[in-house]
């Protein structure tokens, strides 16, 4: 019997320790993996339509609340997606999310931000939360002030309940369910877009609207030095417009 229990209480300290090494084996991976997409010269730009289904399915889940602003393949590494609102994602070639451990700093490989973006914190990308499971005060807030809009998606993220309502309209509440803000697929995190109306839009771009999308309902629209970007709804659900904002070439669109 006292084998027997040794040999148990070994076994179950062994299995311990191989899925500790496992799991460490698994972030260092994840980490090199990074560095290897990152910093890859053969990384190809591709649509985001052209990204593998898991991929898209867990940027639905996480990323609801901006557009993939770039993505870039790396055969037989993976896929890196730049948002736009400022995070990055790395996938590998099953598309399971990769997270970046570290070092961070003005030594690390991706300097004192990593590689995820200016904004990002913590080893993930938020809680998925149930609509079901939303404090009462959001559900109450977004019923008297969205009437008639259904809750879509939700998830907790650094502290705040980001919650998507029909409209499309993402608003933004504290852990207590306070409301803090209202935003637009085009907020980034960090830089500042200047918001402008349709009626100040260049001739370019608004020519380009006009002839491309004349039955497009107006959202809203900002400018930054590099890009503007335009946010309408459609029949066919909201689409963004991306233009240089020197020329007002269109550069591309995003659903």
């Amino acid at each position: 019997m006292k084998r027997l229990f040794f040999f148990l209480i070994t076994t179950a300290a062994l299995s311990l320790t191989f899925v500790a090494c496992q799991k460490d084996n698994e972030e260092l991976a994840d980490d090199v993996m990074i560095q290897e997409i990152a910093f890859a010269e053969n990384a190809q730009s591709i649509e985001p339509a052209e990204l593998p289904l898991t991929v898209k399915e867990y940027i639905d889940d996480y990323f609801f609340d901006t557009f993939v602003e770039e993505a870039f393949e790396v055969p037989n590494r993976g896929y890196e997606c730049r948002f736009g609102d400022g995070d990055v994602a790395f996938f590998n070639r099953n598309g399971r999310p990769l997270m970046f451990r570290g070092p961070f700093g003005p030594n690390g490989p991706f300097g004192p931000n990593g590689p995820h973006g200016p904004c990002h914190h913590g080893l993930n990308w938020g809680e998925l939360v149930d609509v079901a499971d939303l404090p009462t005060a959001i559900t109450d807030y977004i019923t008297e002030n969205y009437p008639d809009s259904e809750i879509r998606r939700a998830k907790l993220r650094d502290d705040n309940y980001i919650v998507l309502v029909e409209g499309p309209v993402i608003i933004v509440f504290d852990a207590d369910g306070t409301f803090i803000e209202e935003r637009t697929p085009l907020f980034h995190c960090l830089r500042h877009c200047m918001r402008i109306e349709q009626q100040d839009l260049s001739e370019v771009i608004a020519g380009y609207i006009t002839e491309n999308y004349p039955d497009a309902e107006f959202k809203v629209a900002c400018e930054r030095p590099e890009k503007t970007l335009v946010f309408f709804r459609t029949e066919n659900g909201p689409l963004i417009l991306v233009f240089d904002t020197a020329t007002g070439e269109f550069l591309f669109s995003r659903p």
